[in-house]
């Protein structure tokens, strides 16, 4: 990654080991202030794939998001979860991944 300083590569590459299942916030965390902002850009990128997911053969619903220091709130339309339980599988799924890093999830 040539223009990227070593600890830039190193942030880069737990960004993607994250992006799916187990967020390694041990190994952010060393990147003391850092390792909170890594935390949260995390986060949104396995929002954006969980909202990519959402897209394959349908409109994309609107949604409400709420985010606060340590909780995210993701609203859906009325029912629309209970449309497609593979996506309210997946946002639960994402709860307790989510758990584990000491944020919490709330779906609706």
């Amino acid at each position: 990654l040539a223009g990227f300083s070593r600890q830039d590569q190193q942030m880069l590459s737990l960004l993607v080991r994250g992006h799916r299942r187990n967020i390694p916030a041990d190994k952010l965390a060393e990147f003391a202030a850092e390792g909170d902002k890594l935390v949260r850009l995390c986060i949104v990128l396995r929002f954006a794939i969980l909202f990519h997911h959402i897209r394959g053969t349908q409109e994309m619903p609107s949604v409400r998001l709420k985010a606060e220091p340590k909780s995210l709130s993701v609203t859906f339309p009325e029912g629309w979860l209970e449309a497609n339980p593979l996506t309210q599988a997946d946002f639960a799924q994402e709860a307790e991944w989510l758990k584990r890093v000491g944020y919490s999830l709330n779906v609706r």
